[in-house]
């Protein structure tokens, strides 16, 4: 001891300050860790204490919310979810009930939230609650966040889930007892007087609109008013716009049209023309107007008929057949009909007019629908039927009529479904055109007439439209047997009575109709060297066959001889036949036939 204490007091000063400094440092190291061990030790008594506060938390609030929480204003705070769900449908009743109410003018509706396709989305809020200081990893997060709730307090918003769809297809369904159609303004005709129905304003509900009206109140999640909202749709056409129009058609229905052509007269009473009359609607760049006018079909058909009436003038040409070529030997003339185009603009002016109404209508030439540049169109190309007569012995005045007669005839045309007159054809028989006296059978008398011997011309003509088949409308046998018939009687089946035709002007004609579908020239030429008369019937071939059965003939040529025959047409496989009788009664005694 006394040598270490000797060492020390022999010590350096610099080295006793150094062994000063290391006695110094030692008291604060020991301080220092026993600091770490408190500061360690409280750590983890509060770490225990905190755990058990989480545990008696969670033990405590298990399958409930933590204080302080509400949902959409409602307190939940302490409440297990049935409670809450509970408590929330309790307070939100009034809604829940009777969300909404649609008004539109007097009409309400009340649809519910599943008609509207609403839902509350209750589980997802109170799910959001439950969660609070439960969800993150960290257990000082859960505990600071339940501290910081319970503290301030939390509101969890209330949601509301919408199908759209849904909700449109509720409004569209009441659209109906919304929605108009919008009504044009009218003009009604009725027997000649004229009424004005006003225009009507449509309706039409603005769905989209309503719909974020609707979207809008349910956010507040308490029971709304919505009013509807709708927009009005216009008429097109407007009472204004039907006022000229009433004028217009006033003026149309003043009075009757009177209809002057070729000096016969027609009139068109007020109702005739309210029928005619037309209302149309044009849209214009300035809005919608109405036009009136008359039915122009109506009209033209009317003038189609008045010009049927009262045309005048006009004549086939005259055509002659020279081996398989047609030439014009007589130009045909101009028929003066009704101008249609000018006489309804005439028509459509006088009804527009106060003043004037009456209407002289206008004619205009109609040229001959044949001429030399299109007669080769018509379809005339085959001999369809020919027939002879005999003159033999006859007359010097008897030769001339009958010779007259077939020039009258020669070169005629006939349009398909025309009927052939040969009285109208002939025209009148007298000394004008070219006709001679000479005797007739008149009645019961042979008397001396103008044109004696024509009956020879309509005899060679029926023959010809016999053996061409076409119908015969109209034909009377003699009623006195004249021998000079007999010859080419049968055609190419021989000679012999009955085939005859006899013509008198105003009582008796002969006829028969074209019905071949194609027109036909009737071509007639006289012999007068050998006595022989022939018409031959041109045409378009189709295909007709025609055939002579009899003669079966009964009595005798000195009292009543009838003569019986039938014509069989075959056509396209079919057969026709057609029946024919000649009476002949005997000559009065004091006749020289």
């Amino acid at each position: 001891m006394i040598t270490d204490w000797t060492r020390k007091k022999e010590l350096s000063p610099n080295a006793q300050g150094a062994l000063s400094s290391v006695g110094a440092q030692a008291v604060p190291l020991q301080r220092y860790w026993f600091t770490i061990r408190v500061v360690l030790l409280t750590s983890i008594l509060l770490l225990l204490a905190l755990g058990a506060l989480l545990y008696a938390l969670n033990h405590h609030f298990a399958h409930r919310i933590y204080p302080n929480v509400s949902i959409h204003g409602v307190a939940v705070g302490q409440l297990g979810s049935t409670e809450v769900y509970a408590q929330l449908e309790e307070h939100h009743a009034p809604f829940l009930n009777q969300p909404l109410t649609l008004q539109y003018g007097e009409h309400t509706w009340t649809p519910t939230l599943e008609e509207i396709g609403v839902e509350l989305s209750t589980d997802e809020a109170i799910v959001q609650a439950l969660r609070i200081g439960r969800v993150h990893p960290d257990r000082m997060d859960n505990i600071r966040e339940v501290m910081a709730v319970w503290k301030a307090g939390t509101d969890i918003p209330l949601h509301i889930q919408v199908d759209q769809r849904t909700m449109q297809r509720y409004l569209l369904g009441i659209a109906d007892e919304i929605e108009q159609l919008p009504q044009n303004a009218q003009l009604v005709v009725r027997n000649g007087h004229v009424d004005a129905l006003p225009a009507v304003h449509g309706q039409q509900m603005l769905v989209a609109s309503t719909m974020d009206e609707m979207l809008a109140a349910l956010q507040t999640l308490q029971p709304q008013s919505v009013e509807i909202r709708t927009q009005s749709i216009p008429a097109l056409l407007l009472d204004a716009h039907i006022a000229e129009a009433q004028r217009e058609i006033e003026v149309m229905l003043q009075g009757p049209i009177k209809i002057v052509a070729n000096n016969a007269v027609w009139e068109w009473s007020v109702e005739e023309l309210s029928q005619m009359m037309r209302v149309h609607r044009v849209v214009g760049p300035h809005g919608d107007d109405l036009e009136i006018t008359l039915d122009q079909h109506q009209i033209r058909e009317r003038l189609h008929t008045i010009a049927n009436i009262t045309e005048y003038g006009g004549e086939y040409p005259r055509v002659d057949w020279a081996d398989g070529a047609l030439n014009i030997l007589q130009n045909g003339t101009p028929v003066m009909r009704v101008d249609i185009e000018q006489s309804l603009n005439l028509i459509i002016e006088a009804a527009q007019s106060s003043t004037e109404r009456t209407v002289h209508l206008p004619f205009s030439e109609a040229r001959p629908a044949i001429n030399q540049h299109n007669i080769h169109e018509l379809g005339i190309r085959h001999l369809l039927g020919v027939g002879h007569s005999d003159f033999s012995g006859s007359a010097a005045y008897r030769t001339t009529n009958i010779m007259v007669g077939m020039e009258r005839l020669n070169g005629i045309l006939l349009a398909p479904g025309e009927e052939f007159s040969f009285n109208r054809t002939v025209g009148n028989i007298g000394p004008e055109n070219g006709f001679v006296p000479g005797y007739a059978i008149v009645g019961e008398e042979v008397e001396l007439e103008w044109g004696g011997g024509i009956c020879q011309d309509s005899t060679t003509m029926f023959r010809a439209a016999f053996w061409s088949g076409l119908p015969i409308t109209e034909r009377k046998g003699h009623s006195y047997y004249i021998n000079w018939y007999d010859t080419y009687g049968y055609g190419d089946y021989g000679h012999g009575p009955g085939i005859d035709a006899t013509i008198f002007t105003g009582a008796q004609d002969f006829k028969f109709i074209n019905d071949t579908g194609h027109w036909i020239l009737i071509q007639t030429r006289v012999d007068p060297w050998i006595a022989l008369a022939e018409v031959r019937i041109y045409g378009t071939d189709t295909g007709r066959e025609v055939m002579f059965e009899g003669p079966f003939i009964t009595g005798s040529y000195e009292d009543d001889l009838t003569v019986n025959f039938t014509r069989v047409i075959h056509e396209n496989g079919i057969e026709r036949r057609e029946p024919f009788v000649t009476i002949f009664e005997p000559w009065p005694e004091d006749t020289d036939h």
